[in-house]
């Protein structure tokens, strides 16, 4: 997004295409699984993370994270938003102005829980119910 004079103000998503998919996944991917931890992390929080492993940004964090668990990254995927799946789980999370949101969800409630955990231990971040 671009202001009058098209300097660069926020971004939304690499393409519309993306940008519907993302939305969509967002919205209603949770709603097909029994189970769904919701997440969000503070500015301090990921810059804490960040330094903890040592990264340059977050993302970095959850490509590790989704490579270990042996997720595939979603082709709708950009620079601020990580969609990753795998049989029965599947995870969202967008990453804007330095704070995080989203979710992980699926059919197997302990491994959603022990992964989720996981998630949040590596993202620094907060589980919502």
């Amino acid at each position: 997004m671009t202001n009058e004079d098209s300097h660069f103000v926020s971004y939304f998503a690499d393409n519309f295409e993306k940008l519907l998919f993302q939305c969509a996944f967002s919205k209603y991917e949770s709603l097909n699984y029994d189970k769904c931890m919701m997440i969000t992390g503070s500015p301090n929080m990921l810059k804490e993370a960040i330094q903890r492993h040592h990264e340059s940004d977050v993302l970095r964090i959850i490509d590790k994270f989704s490579k270990t668990y042996d997720f595939q990254r979603a082709w709708f995927s950009d620079l601020t938003h990580h969609i990753g799946f795998k049989d029965g789980i599947s995870f969202y999370i967008e990453s804007r102005n330095n704070a995080l949101y989203g979710f992980i969800a699926g059919d197997l409630d302990k491994q959603i829980d022990n992964i989720g955990e996981t998630l949040l231990a590596e993202l620094n971040v907060n589980k919502n119910n």
